[in-house]
């Protein structure tokens, strides 16, 4: 019996001995349905044994994550059978006898194959016999014995998880309060989805969209599996649930991985809402949620916001995708869900054309992320052909609404008088209930949408008699059904009608969702009006009851939207019909509201604004909206109303404060002027209009910019034009860092404007700004390289120019891992490839320790390791050396590189007596990269010693 003392081995043995007895009577043809009782009950526990057995071996006793999550911890299935329990414990002499019966049995089955019986007569005997019986009782026992062990593994592994769960709580609420964390993650993102999440999941039925977790291609995709593609896109119809679907798999997610070093993140993408979601934002967003999900500020955040001037300076998209890309090393698993894709994709600049940065952004993160750091993906979006040929070969699952799943759901509001009319009726006649449901059903097409609309319409109805009758002539079609809905409303009270059309309006046109308080004061608002008249508030319960199931309050964000999509696109196509004035309408609501005599004593004291806005709910939309209406309304009949309120300054200044208050700037300008306004909004026709009333059109605002300079910043080239063209216009102004309109093109890559400025006498195209930067060092900085070409080509620009901080141009590039800049500086003769900024550090080591530090700049290190005026081991002021900050950072494909070269030291000590390994042992418990990074140079060190 000593092979039973294997465990290995011993359980082997005893899974063959089943499988053995089930073939020695199926090898006969034998019906097991036939079977006497006692043999079904044998064999049955011989089935469970076999079962408990096998899980415990593949998924306990083999699987290193369970050997794992018990270091340190009691276990009882490993004290018992693991690889240092004793030789002879009562699990293993438990697990012999079972062996030792098995075999008897076997045995007495082998002799009976040569009986002259048939059937189960032949071989009932071992069955029946009482050693037998008490085999079954020792094998019941056997599997009870296992299942304990398994249980108070998982209890005791449960209890220590949740104190190690709520420790980490504690300890992310202690960081997540910290101060300046606060402000790191807010110049990270202010876009947040988790009431978006909570209220799209109150909305859910219980049991529904159960069918998709159940999907074998589902659970493929949400466990990993190797070979198989990590993006699961899941395309449905209009009005198939997919926004419900999307918080169904986060939910899920949620609580699958609730124990385990897994992020989840994700994004509801609403084409309402395109002004504030753009792909900078939506990324940066995850960006965020990401961080937030980890122990601690990570490292790299805290430089990165240190080095773009504790957050005065804005992330580029390449900045956060870089982020995104290192956190997937913090994790086992990370998930990026993102619902309405298509929405995103959209562009309204032309009919069907799509955007697709968003979707690219997502595909990368995957190309570039490590064997242990991809992302997992999850997409829904309508079907449209140019994402299905982007998704081809990635996992693909279709949303459509289930029979089973709109019953369930119709069942739960036709019994509920709360949300329908009849729903007592339906009480009292189950035949009416049934009926409802099955035309319903019927008539979905697959949609959840279909029957939400209809249900609503039959709401209206008067009569159980007029209820069966709408019931046989309910459109099948969305755009049938709105236009239904449409008509139902103008056969309202014409008070009704008008709330509903006007709220309808607002609601289709504003360039962002509204919240309840801000429609409700919009709506309040009339031509003329000096202030708000209270009395002309609606309540938000009589818009939704007016609007046909039209509009829809989400209770989380207490925001008004149409309630779906579908609806918006209804009304873009049928704008001119429904609301032909409906731009102008709002400027006018917007222009009379900043009108208010209570703005006229101009801005507050920032420390007052939050007041101000909570106490003037309309006022923030109408600040920052006014121009684009106006732009977009095709009458001029509010030109005078536009012109009295920008020539007022106290309440331009007002309405300026709220417009720019922005995470961006530390506090908003002031003297802000009405020809400030006018260029910010791009407007010039306003413009021109106000230049010839003889508003100063050179005006300068609190941080020192003109309108000329709004206008650069903005990228409006032909309002750019109409300034610089005028005499009473400084085209070479400085703003309070003496920085001038060029630099600010310069460094927003404005090409064509940069060309305008360059061509004109009046301006110095390599003038410097308070810190000694000139025109080419923004442009190089931001990898501009037309522009850093069309500088460079001017003899009055010195390419190698240094700022106060000692960097050039090509160091600035070099940092922020713009190859092609890099190499455009190097390939010159007046540039020096191994410049040395007041640090000492070169643009190889700025290239190494980047804030933006990502792929990008890993091929910047390889370029200018290989150039021979390069020292690629060199020693800045503190005595750090390339390696010394790459190993600091964790980067370990740089690590590698410069490793490889004989001229780089890997144990080279700095002023403080630093190594290279030393600053990556102290990184090493922030990531997985860390660690490799210390078996690198651990690893390095070692052949130095044995060379």
């Amino acid at each position: 019996m000593a092979e039973a003392f294997g465990v290995g081995a011993g359980i082997a043995s005893v899974l063959g001995l089943t499988i053995q007895i089930a073939q020695v009577v199926t090898q006969f043809g034998l019906d097991w349905k036939a079977a006497p009782t006692e043999v079904k009950g044998f064999m049955n526990e011989l089935q469970n044994l076999k079962t408990v057995l096998s899980e415990t071996e593949a998924n306990f006793l083999h699987d290193p994550n369970f050997k794992e999550a018990f270091q340190g911890r009691p276990s009882i299935l490993l004290s018992e059978l693991g690889p240092n329990a004793p030789s002879a414990t009562e699990t293993k002499l438990s697990i012999a006898s079972c062996k030792e019966e098995l075999k008897r049995v076997r045995d007495g089955l082998n002799k009976r194959d040569k009986g002259s019986r048939m059937g189960w007569e032949r071989f009932k005997g071992p069955f029946l016999a009482k050693s037998t019986r008490d085999s079954v009782d020792k094998l019941r026992n056997c599997c009870q014995r296992f299942n304990n062990m398994v249980s108070m593994d998982a209890l005791t592994l449960g209890v220590k998880t949740h104190k190690e769960m709520i420790e980490a709580i504690r300890e992310q609420q202690q960081w997540h309060n910290d101060k300046q964390n606060q402000e790191i993650l807010t110049w990270i993102s202010n876009l947040s989805f988790d009431e978006k999440q909570t209220d799209i999941l109150s909305k859910r039925h219980p049991g529904t969209g159960q069918w998709l977790l159940n999907q074998e291609r589902f659970q493929i995709w949400r466990n990993g599996v190797r070979d198989e593609p990590s993006l699961l896109w899941c395309p449905g119809m209009p009005g198939a649930g997919k926004s419900v679907m999307t918080a169904i798999v986060i939910d899920h997610l949620q609580q699958f991985f609730a124990q385990e070093n897994v992020s989840i993140s994700y994004i509801y993408c609403d084409h309402k809402d395109r002004k504030t979601q753009t792909t900078v934002n939506l990324i940066s967003s995850l960006v965020k949620q990401v961080i937030l999900q980890q122990r601690d500020m990570p490292r790299e955040v805290i430089d990165l916001y240190a080095r773009c001037k504790n957050g005065q300076s804005s992330l580029s998209l390449e900045d956060h995708s870089q982020l995104l890309s290192s956190f997937s090393n913090h994790f086992r698993r990370s998930f990026i869900l993102v619902d309405a894709l298509d929405e995103h994709l959209i562009s309204d600049d032309e009919d069907n054309a799509m955007q697709l940065t968003l979707l690219d952004t997502f595909l990368n993160l995957q190309h570039h992320g490590s064997s242990s750091g991809c992302y997992t993906l999850f997409f829904t979006s309508r079907i449209q052909s140019l994402i299905e040929s982007h998704l081809a070969g990635f996992i693909r699952l279709d949303i459509r609404a289930t029979d089973s799943d709109i019953e369930s759901y119709l069942r739960s509001r036709i019994y509920d008088p709360t949300k329908f009319t009849f729903a007592q009726k339906v009480q009292d006649d189950a035949n009416l209930g049934n009926e409802i449901v099955r035309r319903l059903v019927q008539k979905a097409q697959g949609m959840f949408l279909l029957p939400y609309l209809h249900l609503n319409r039959l709401g209206c109805q008067t009569s159980v008699r007029n209820l069966r009758e709408e019931l046989k002539t309910l459109p099948t079609k969305l755009n049938k059904t709105y236009e239904d809905a449409m008509a139902r409303i103008q056969g309202q009270v014409q008070e009704h009608s008008s709330l509903a059309l006007s709220a309808l309006s607002w609601i289709s046109t504003a360039l962002r969702p509204l919240r309840t308080d801000e429609l409700q004061h919009a709506l309040a608002v009339r031509l003329g009006d000096q202030s708000l008249d209270e009395d002309g508030l609606v309540d938000e319960a009589l818009i939704i009851s007016v609007s046909a199931g039209m509009i829809t309050l989400d209770a989380q964000s207490r925001t008004f939207r149409l309630v779906h999509f579908t609806v918006e696109e209804f009304f873009k196509g049928t704008h001119l019909k429904w609301f032909p004035d409906a731009d102008r309408q709002i400027a006018e609501a917007c222009l009379t509201y900043l009108s208010f005599d209570i703005f006229e004593s101009g801005p507050c004291p920032p420390r007052d604004l939050k007041a101000r806005l909570q106490e003037n709910n309309f006022l923030d939309y109408a600040a920052r909206n006014w121009g684009y209406h106006i732009s977009r309304a095709k009458e001029h009949t509010i030109e005078d109303l536009t012109l009295d309120f920008l020539g007022n300054d106290r309440k331009v200044s007002c309405s300026s404060q709220v417009m720019l208050q922005s995470r961006y700037w530390l506090d908003s300008p002031s003297q802000v002027s009405g020809a400030h306004l006018a260029v910010h909004f791009g407007s010039t026709s306003i413009m021109t209009k106000i230049l010839e009333l003889g508003i100063v059109a050179d005006s300068e605002d609190s941080n020192g910019h003109t309108p000329l300079s709004y206008a650069v910043a903005e990228g409006h080239e032909t309002i750019v034009k109409l300034l610089v063209d005028r005499d009473d216009v400084a085209a070479d102004s400085k703003d309070h860092i003496r920085r001038t309109p060029l630099s600010r093109a310069a460094a927003r890559g404005y090409e064509k404007i940069v060309k305008l400025f360059v061509d004109r006498d009046d301006v110095v195209a390599d003038s410097r700004d308070r810190f000694g930067r000139t025109p080419l060092s923004y442009a190089a900085a931001y990898g501009y390289e037309a522009v850093v070409k069309l500088l460079v080509d001017r003899d009055d620009v010195v390419a190698d120019s240094r700022d106060k901080f000692g960097q050039t141009p090509l160091s600035y590039a070099a940092e922020n891992g713009y190859k092609t800049v890099v190499k455009f500086f190097v390939d010159r003769n007046d540039v020096t490839a191994d410049s040395r900024d007041r640090d000492g550090r070169t643009p190889l080591s700025l290239a190494v320790g980047g804030a933006r530090f990502g792929v990008a700049n890993e091929k910047v290190v390889e370029f200018l390791m290989n150039q021979d005026d390069v020292v690629a081991d060199s020693r800045d002021n503190n005595g750090r050396t390339p390696l010394s900050f790459a190993a600091e950072a964790g980067h370990e494909t740089v690590v590698k590189l410069l490793m490889s070269r004989d001229d780089v030291a890997v144990d080279s000590e700095d002023n403080s007596g630093n190594t290279p390994l030393s600053y990556a042992t102290r990184y090493r418990h922030k990531t997985g990269r860390g660690k490799t990074v210390v078996k690198l140079l651990e690893e390095g060190l070692q052949n130095k010693e044995v060379e």
